[in-house]
């Protein structure tokens, strides 16, 4: 257990949520729960149509939270109506159906506190996955990384966990709030923004419990969202600069949009894995060279194979096809 002076900056721990009785007061609790004392848990219900069993859990817990309703406008506003609201200098947010670990705020306050950390700073760490019990847990240990390779390591695996973040509230003042128009990409959006400004510190701890289950947004809403995310990687693509591709573990330019194009073509996400090619062969022109044309042309040769096996399988053999095989010979 980590000594903590509770005169120090209060965290306000955010929790938008829209339907969710099933398991808001767990979340509720496990911010309640924490061992940093200094926080305030903000609640706002985004236009819930549950016949108030989400409002009635929310006000059952009184003045140890402060509860706010509005009309249903997505995540993002519900953000953002809270950023308004808080009274803290830090932000936590915390989904409805997710749980804080008791020490999360105070093992990364500690980590503020250390004289080499800086006020342009924001800190993720680890999390884990359950879906029954949260006992019953996987754990994901996030690959360590600098400050410097951030950018390029969240294009590329998509591991950040929005829940694992504490953000100081100037850095909402100096990069924006969430972007109401997005529904699905607001916070990978916005962690970009703010990391042109920011450095993003990892803490090696498994702080955050996120539930996986069927009502979740991103499985509902998992067809409308490859818009979303189709543009939101061409952006970064084009946002990237030399420093952010040459620090990563490919070492030039070439190597590495070639990489993120094998990555976005693994995700479906075309426009995007066509920039990264383009990109790759310019660079590829420009940096001559056996050793980089051979890593080069393997990773485009990777990406292309994988496309076109993805496109003979879903013509010739159709998910409802080999269900059907699959059925007629009892597998």
């Amino acid at each position: 257990m980590f000594k903590i002076n509770y005169g120090e900056p209060k965290v306000s721990i955010v929790i938008p949520v829209f339907n969710g009785s099933n398991y808001l007061a767990d979340a509720i609790n496990s911010a309640l729960g924490q061992t940093y004392k200094n926080i305030e848990v903000v609640i706002v219900n985004d236009g819930s149509d549950d016949g108030g069993k989400t409002e009635s859990i929310a006000l059952s817990y009184g003045n140890r939270i402060r509860y706010f309703s509005k009309k249903n406008g997505g995540v993002a506003s519900a953000l953002n109506m809270a950023l308004d609201k808080l009274t803290g200098e830090y932000f936590s947010w915390l989904s409805h159906d997710d749980l804080y670990e008791p020490e999360k705020i105070e093992i990364q306050m500690k980590k503020l506190a250390e004289g080499n950390i800086n006020n342009k700073v924001i800190l993720f760490c680890d999390y884990s996955l359950f879906s029954n019990s949260p006992l019953d847990c996987i754990e994901i240990k996030l690959k360590s990384i600098t400050p410097e390779q951030f950018k390029y390591w969240l294009i590329t695996t998509c591991s950040l966990h929005g829940c694992s973040l504490l953000i100081p509230m100037h850095a909402f003042q100096e990069c924006g709030n969430f972007n109401e128009h997005l529904r699905h990409t607001q916070d990978y959006d916005l962690w970009f923004r703010m990391s042109m400004k920011y450095k993003f510190v990892h803490i090696p701890y498994c702080l955050v419990k996120s539930r996986q289950h069927s009502e979740q947004d991103s499985i509902k809403m998992a067809g409308s969202a490859h818009y979303e995310h189709e543009n939101l990687y061409f952006n970064f693509i084009l946002q990237l600069s030399s420093k952010d591709l040459c620090l990563n573990e490919f070492g030039t330019e070439s190597r590495a949009y070639a990489f993120l194009a094998k990555t976005m073509t693994s995700r479906s996400l075309n426009k995007a894995a066509k920039l990264a090619r383009k990109k790759a062969l310019i660079f590829l022109s420009i940096n001559k060279g056996i050793t980089e044309f051979i890593g080069v042309y393997y990773l485009i040769a990777i990406n292309f194979i994988y496309h076109y096996f993805k496109f003979f399988c879903k013509k010739y053999f159709p998910i409802k096809f080999i269900k059907k095989l699959l059925k007629k010979y009892n597998f």
